[in-house]
């Protein structure tokens, strides 16, 4: 009788487990928001302020250890000495894109998001690519800030760091 006890209570508990696991798996739904072609996004650095259209691109400069060039150009390319920065918001998700004009093997940084209509950070993610995307909560209405802070390196030496950047907008 104990050994069956046990056997069930095993049974149970593997069942449990099963379960909990799948209810994380589907806890996180993709949004369905429609992309509206005609929201604006505002993107300050430093001192510079542009609206940009759904769609379009800010090319923030990244410097190398030696220079502090941070203009921010519009729907150009920017020829900053190390690299440029391309960070813009689209369908819940901030999108960065980091061409180096100098040797580069990797990059490491941290986006930070922060709904300001409730005041809530939306996390400091790990990045550590040349490129790639962090979801927000997409909330209709909202206006949310981000920024990328990291570095590239060429093997373990430090070549370039982005320069201060903070996007806004409102989903």
């Amino acid at each position: 009788m104990k050994n069956l006890l046990v056997k069930m209570s095993r049974i149970i508990l593997v069942l449990v487990t099963i379960l909990s696991i799948s209810a994380t798996a589907f806890a996180h739904s993709p949004s369905t928001k429609e992309i509206d072609a005609n929201t604006i996004y505002e993107v300050t650095i430093g001192d510079t302020t542009i609206e940009l259209k759904e769609g379009e691109k800010a090319e923030i400069p990244l410097t190398s250890i030696n220079n502090s060039n941070s203009d921010i150009q519009p729907e150009t390319t920017f020829p900053g000495d190390a690299g440029t920065l391309d960070l813009w918001p689209s369908a819940g998700r901030v999108y960065y894109s980091i061409t180096m004009h100098i040797p580069a093997s990797s990059f490491s940084g941290i986006m930070t998001v922060t709904d300001l209509t409730s005041g809530l950070s939306g996390g400091r993610t790990p990045v550590v690519s040349f490129n790639g995307s962090v979801p927000t909560s997409n909330l209709s209405g909202h206006q949310y800030s981000a920024s990328l802070s990291g570095a590239a390196f060429f093997g373990a030496e430090l070549v370039a760091t982005v320069v201060p950047n903070y996007i806004t907008w409102i989903n």
